[in-house]
C-alpha cells in the first residue's frame, strides 16, 4: 500500500464503514487513481456493537484487525483521521500523515456514536482497552442508563440487561415511548411491552447534565427534565443515539454543511457549494432501510457522480428506494433476547422460508429454508405455525447466522482474525 504525494490528484474516498468499503470497491473498477482514507487501521462490524460492549471476548469476533484482509488491490490507502479539507486548493490534511490533493472526494464517514463506534483516528489497542473497560463496567454495574429510545438505544439496553440480569437497566425517552420516530403506534407498544417484560425500565425524561452526549463508565448523577424525577443515579451511562455525521473536517468550508453537520447536496448527492465533493450517508438526502443496503446504494451513486465530474460528465440524480422502516427490531441479541421481524416488509423468498404461506415447516418448504434450521424452522421466525415473526429463537438465529452473512456481504473480511504482527512467521 503506497502513500499519495501532495502533488497527485484523483478520487479520494473518506470513511471507514459500510458505505466506505463499498465506495472503494466500486471506484477500484475505474481507471482513475483512487485513494482510500480509512479513519482507523481496523474495522468493526457496527451491527454487533452492543454485543461487543456487553460480553467478554465478543469484540474480537467481529473485528477485522489486519488491513491486508479488507483492502482492495490497486487502491492507495491512508490510515489516519482527516482534520481539514480545503476546497479552495483541494487539499486534505491529516492528524499524522502528509497532506494530499484531490480531483474529487466522496465523504462516507458515518455518524458519531460515542463508545458504540470507534472514534476516527483511534488505534486498535486503544479501542480494545476501551471496549474491555466498558464490558467490565456494564457487568459490574447496579444501575445502567441508556439514553435514546430508537433502534440503537433499544439494542444497547437489551444486551446490557441480558449480560447483567441483576442490574437495573433504564432506557430514557423524551416522550416515554420507544421507536416513536421510526415506527407506528402498534410497533411502539409491542416493542415497549417486550422490553419491560425483559426487565428494562422505560423512563420519560431528558438528560440536562453537562456532557450528556458522552458516555460514562463510572458512577454519576444525571439531571433530568420532563420527568417525574429530578435526577437519576447510575454506574454506567451510554448515549444510544446518532449524534450527527463525522464531518467536522468540513466545518471551515463555507456552505458545505448545514447546522446538523450534514453535507448540503442536490439530487445527485453532490455538494451544492463544491461540485467535486459527494456524500454517502452523511448528507441532506437520507437513505432508506435496510440501513446497510441504503449505505451501499448511496456509496455506489456517490462514486459514479464523482467519476463523472472527473471525466467532465454531469452526474445523475439519485433514486431513493428501500423501505420506510427497518425490517426487524432487536430488543436483545441471542439467547435471552428477542427479535421482531417486520413480516410485511420481507421479500417473497424470505417469506417462503418463514413458512408464512402454509405454516407447515419441514418438510413442506423447499431447501435451503426450514431444512437447514430444523423441524418447523423454530429459530428463524419463532414458529412456523401462524408465522409470528418474533421470538427469542429469532434473536438467536439472527446472531448465529445472519449477522455473519451480512458482514461478509458488506466487505468485512478477516473478521475474527489476528492482527498483522501476530501473523508474521
Amino acid at each position: 500500500m503506497s502513500s499519495q504525494s501532495a502533488t497527485d490528484s484523483g478520487l479520494v474516498i473518506i470513511g471507514g464503514g459500510i458505505a466506505f468499503l463499498h465506495a472503494v470497491k466500486v471506484a477500484a473498477k475505474s481507471k482513475r487513481r483512487v485513494t482510500a482514507v480509512c479513519s482507523n487501521p481496523f474495522l468493526e462490524w457496527p451491527m454487533t456493537a452492543t454485543m461487543s460492549l456487553t460480553r467478554p471476548g465478543e469484540h474480537e469476533k467481529w473485528l477485522c484487525q489486519n488491513p491486508v484482509d479488507f483492502t482492495v488491490k490497486g487502491v492507495d490507502y491512508i490510515f489516519d483521521a482527516v482534520t481539514k479539507i480545503s476546497p479552495a486548493d483541494r487539499t486534505i490534511q491529516f492528524a499524522k500523515s502528509p497532506q494530499i490533493t484531490y480531483g474529487a472526494v466522496v465523504v462516507a464517514t458515518g455518524n458519531r456514536l460515542p463508545l458504540l463506534l470507534p472514534v476516527p483516528g483511534e488505534g486498535l489497542e486503544e479501542r480494545k482497552v476501551l471496549v474491555r473497560e466498558a464490558v467490565a463496567a456494564i457487568q459490574a454495574a447496579k444501575t445502567i442508563v441508556i439514553n435514546g429510545p430508537g433502534l440503537v438505544g433499544m439494542e444497547m439496553a437489551g444486551d446490557a440487561k441480558v449480560a447483567n440480569p441483576a442490574a437495573r437497566v433504564v432506557l430514557l425517552s423524551r416522550s416515554g415511548e420507544l421507536l416513536a420516530g421510526s415506527h407506528p403506534g402498534e410497533w411502539q407498544q409491542r416493542v415497549k411491552a417486550k422490553a419491560q417484560e425483559l426487565g428494562i425500565e422505560v423512563v420519560k425524561g431528558r438528560v440536562t447534565s453537562a456532557g450528556a452526549e458522552d458516555y460514562r463508565l463510572t458512577p454519576c448523577t444525571l439531571a433530568l427534565d420532563g420527568s417525574t424525577q429530578d435526577s437519576l443515579e447510575c454506574d454506567v451511562y451510554i448515549p444510544g443515539y446518532m449524534q450527527g455525521p463525522n464531518t467536522a473536517f468540513l466545518a471551515e468550508a463555507a456552505g458545505l454543511l448545514n447546522e446538523k453537520g450534514q453535507v448540503v447536496v442536490n439530487e445527485c448527492l453532490q455538494s451544492v457549494a463544491r461540485p467535486e465533493i459527494f456524500a454517502a450517508g452523511v448528507s441532506t438526502v437520507p437513505y432508506k432501510h435496510p440501513n446497510s443496503q441504503g449505505a451501499v446504494d448511496h456509496a455506489a451513486h456517490a462514486v459514479a457522480g464523482a467519476l463523472a465530474v472527473l471525466e467532465g460528465r454531469p452526474p445523475r440524480p439519485f433514486k431513493n428506494g428501500g423501505l420506510e422502516r427497518s425490517v426487524n427490531v432487536v430488543v436483545a441479541h441471542g439467547a435471552g433476547g428477542y427479535l421482531f421481524w417486520d413480516l410485511d416488509a420481507l421479500p417473497p423468498p424470505v417469506k417462503c422460508c418463514c413458512c408464512l404461506c402454509c405454516g407447515g415447516g419441514f418438510p413442506f418448504c423447499p431447501p435451503p429454508c426450514c431444512w437447514c434450521c430444523g423441524p418447523g424452522c423454530p429459530t428463524l421466525c419463532g414458529r412456523c405455525c401462524g408465522g409470528s415473526g418474533h421470538s427469542e429463537g429469532a434473536a438467536a438465529f439472527h446472531e448465529r447466522v445472519l449477522l455473519k452473512k451480512f458482514a461478509a456481504m458488506r466487505g468485512y473480511a478477516g473478521m475474527g482474525g489476528a492482527p498483522a504482527q501476530q501473523q508474521m512467521k
